[in-house]
C-alpha cells in the first residue's frame, strides 16, 4: 500500500483530531505517538502517516530539528504531499516549521489556511479569530506555554520566520506572487471556504500544505480500499476521564459534568510517582471499584490545576506524568475500560506510560473528540481523547451518552445499547 500523505503534527491530541479526518474517504490514518525512532514498517497499511513531533512546547532550533526529521522521513516512505499540522490559535512554532517543510519540499509555495469553522475559529483579514473575538483577546492570551500576543498571522510568521507572507481575503488564487518561497495565508470561515481552498490546492499542483483538522477534512485525496472493520463496544455504560488540562474550556467542561452527575476525584500532585505509591494504587482500586459500581468518574488535579499559573508549565508537565502512571495501573488493571483523555501533554504522557507505538483515529465523536484505537502490552484499548480548549460545555455528558449507546450493559432501563464497527485496518 502506498501511503498518500504525511501529516506532521506538533501535538498528540492536534495529530489524532486531523488523522480522523480522512477516515470520510475511505482511507486509513496511523499516528506515530513519538517521532524519535521512525522505520519504513511504520506506515505499514496507512494510506495517511502522521507523525507526532510534540514540538509546541520546544524552541525554534529543536523544533526545526524535528520537522526535518520527519520530512526526510516521509520522504523515504514515498510521500509527495506533507501537510503540516498548526494549532488552530496559532500556539507554537508554526513559522519556523512551516518554512522547514517548505524548504526541504523543494516547492515554492505552501498554502496555509488555518481556520477551524466546526471549532469557531475563523481567519478574517489575514487574522485568527475564535467566534467574534481575536485570538489575543480570549483565554489563549494567558496559555502558560505559548501565550497568544497577537492575533495577526503575519506578525506570528515573522518572528520565526523570513518567508514573504502573502494574505489572500478570497479563496482564489493571486495573480501576483513573489518570486522566491512564500506563504500564502487564506481567509476562511466556512466549510465552503475550506472545500474551495482545497479545489485551489489541487488544481495548482501544490504540495506543501499548512492548517488544523478544518481543512484536512477537505482535502482532496484518492479514497482507499477498507478491507472490513471491527464491532467496538464497551463493557459498561459509564465513563472515566483522566484529565491534565489547564484551559478555562475544560475546567467549565468538568463542571458541567459534575452538575449532571460525574464523581470528581483529585489526587496528591505534590507526590512524586504518587501512582507507584500505596496510597496512588489505593486511589487507582477505588477508581475501578467506582466504575464498576455504575459511577462516571472524573480525574484531575485536587488543586485547581485549570485556575493555576504560578510554575503553571512545570507543574502541568508533572500533572501530566502522574496521570500517564494512572493511566496504566488502570489499563493494565481493566484494558476494555471507557476511558477518555484530555489534554495533549497527558494523552502523550499515558500512551508512553503504557508503551503504545501508534494510535489509529477510528471515530470523530464530536468535532475535535475522535475515539482511537491502542495496542500496548497491556491489550488492545479504545480510548477517546480531546484537546484542552475545544469542544461545548457539555462535551462530557455527550461522550457519556455515546459509550451508553455502545456498551454491552445498558446504564439503565431502555438505553439504547449497540456494537459500533470502525472501518481501521486489521
Amino acid at each position: 500500500m502506498a501511503t498518500k500523505l504525511a501529516v506532521i503534527a506538533d501535538d498528540l491530541t492536534g495529530a489524532l483530531d486531523t488523522g480522523v479526518q480522512f477516515l470520510n474517504n475511505g482511507l486509513r490514518a496511523r499516528v506515530l505517538i513519538d517521532c524519535a525512532a521512525l522505520s519504513a514498517a511504520d506506515a505499514d497499511h496507512a494510506d495517511v502517516i502522521v507523525i507526532n513531533i510534540d514540538s509546541r512546547h520546544l524552541d525554534r532550533e529543536q523544533a526545526c530539528q524535528r520537522v526535518r526529521a520527519a520530512v526526510e522521513y516521509a520522504q523515504s516512505i514515498g510521500c509527495s504531499t506533507i501537510y503540516k499540522k498548526t494549532d488552530s490559535v496559532l500556539r507554537g512554532n508554526i513559522g519556523g516549521e512551516m518554512e522547514t517543510v517548505l524548504a526541504l519540499s523543494g516547492e515554492k509555495y505552501l498554502v496555509f489556511a488555518p481556520a477551524f469553522p466546526r471549532q469557531n475559529r475563523f481567519t478574517r483579514q489575514g487574522k485568527q479569530y475564535i467566534k467574534e473575538t481575536p485570538i489575543d483577546e480570549t483565554e489563549f492570551r494567558n496559555d502558560p506555554f505559548d501565550p497568544i500576543a497577537t492575533a495577526s498571522i503575519r506578525e506570528i510568521i515573522a518572528r520565526q520566520s523570513n518567508l514573504p507572507v502573502v494574505l489572500i481575503p478570497d479563496q482564489s488564487w493571486p495573480k501576483d506572487l513573489p518570486e522566491g518561497p512564500a506563504i500564502l495565508v487564506f481567509d476562511a470561515e466556512t466549510e465552503d471556504d475550506l472545500a474551495r481552498i482545497s479545489s485551489l490546492i489541487s488544481r495548482h499542483g501544490v504540495h506543501t500544505i499548512a492548517g488544523c483538522a478544518g481543512l484536512a477534512a477537505h482535502l482532496s485525496l484518492s479514497a482507499g480500499i477498507s478491507d472490513g472493520g471491527r464491532a467496538v463496544s464497551f463493557p459498561r455504560a459509564n465513563l472515566v476521564v483522566v484529565s491534565g488540562s489547564m484551559m478555562a474550556t475544560t475546567a467549565a467542561q468538568i463542571r458541567k459534568a459534575r452538575e449532571k452527575g460525574f464523581e470528581p476525584i483529585g489526587f496528591r500532585q505534590d507526590v512524586p510517582d504518587y501512582f507507584n505509591t500505596d496510597d496512588g494504587l489505593r486511589m487507582a482500586q477505588r477508581i475501578l471499584d467506582g466504575y464498576e459500581a455504575g459511577q462516571d468518574i472524573i480525574v484531575s488535579s485536587a488543586n485547581g490545576l485549570a485556575d493555576r499559573r504560578e510554575d503553571a508549565p512545570s507543574g502541568s508537565l508533572d500533572v501530566a506524568q502522574q496521570l500517564g502512571q494512572l493511566v496504566r495501573q488502570l489499563l493494565r488493571r481493566a484494558p476494555d475500560l471507557p476511558l477518555m483523555i484530555i489534554g495533549g501533554d497527558t494523552l502523550l504522557a499515558s500512551l508512553r506510560s503504557i508503551g503504545a507505538q501508534y494510535a489509529e483515529p477510528i471515530l470523530e465523536v464530536e468535532s475535535g473528540v475522535v475515539l482511537n484505537r491502542v495496542k500496548s502490552g497491556c491489550g488492545v484499548h479504545y480510548l477517546v481523547c480531546k484537546s484542552g480548549g475545544l469542544g461545548g460545555r457539555d462535551v462530557l455528558v455527550k461522550i457519556r451518552q455515546f459509550v451508553r449507546e455502545h456498551s454491552v450493559r445498558p446504564a439503565a432501563a431502555g438505553v439504547k445499547s449497540s456494537a459500533y464497527t470502525a472501518y481501521i485496518a486489521q
